[in-house]
Parts: structure tokens; C-alpha cells; sequence
């Protein structure tokens, strides 16, 4: 069901989506460019290798800033995350825990 997605769930896969199938383009076109400008063996590997490091580089910062831009719509959103829903049940048990051996207490002493 496609339409059960939000935007969040369709922007994250589209992201996902060319940060994996860039690489190989990339790769693509960097074969064809060093071809065609009949790089030696030794060019052909810095130019590749300095290519790489920008892509790399590029891409953990869109990385970062994508993470960033989600924390920041969630929390806007008031959209709870599962590290907080878990702490959140977490302290429920403790507290129901806590409200049962008060009773058990309370029971004994009466």
C-alpha cells in the first residue's frame, strides 16, 4: 500500500535510493571520463581517488544534514521515537511496580 506511507517514510526511501545507486554512476562515469581522456594508470588511480574522497565527503554530509532535518521534523511533529516510547514504558513498569508493593504494604498493615 503505497499510499500508507507519509512524506517522511517517501523521503527517506527516495534519499536512500540515490545515496546507494550513486556510487555506482559515479563509478560509471569516472571509468568513462578516464577513458576518454586516456589518463595513464597512475593519473587514472589519483583522479579516481580524489574523485571518491569528494563523493564520500559529500555524501556524509548529506547524510548528517538528512539526520539533522529529521530530528528537527520530528520533533515538531510531536511524532514520539522509539527510544522514548521504550524509557517511557520503562518507567511505567517501575511505577506499577512500585504502586503493587505499596499495596502489598498497605494490606499487611491494615
Amino acid at each position: 500500500m503505497e499510499n500508507s506511507k507519509t512524506p517522511l517514510d517517501k523521503f527517506t526511501e527516495f534519499i536512500g535510493s540515490v545515496l546507494s545507486t550513486t556510487e555506482d554512476k559515479l563509478q560509471k562515469i569516472l571509468d568513462e571520463f578516464i577513458v576518454n581522456q586516456n589518463f595513464g594508470k597512475k593519473e587514472a588511480q589519483s583522479f579516481s581517488k580524489k574523485m571518491k574522497g569528494i563523493y564520500d565527503s559529500n555524501k556524509t554530509k548529506l547524510s548528517s544534514l538528512i539526520d539533522e532535518s529529521i530530528k528537527k521534523t520530528l520533533s515538531k511533529a510531536d511524532v514520539a521515537r522509539s527510544s522514548e516510547i521504550k524509557e517511557l514504558k520503562e518507567k511505567i513498569k517501575t511505577l506499577e511496580e512500585k504502586i503493587n508493593r505499596l499495596s502489598r504494604v498497605k494490606k499487611h498493615t491494615d
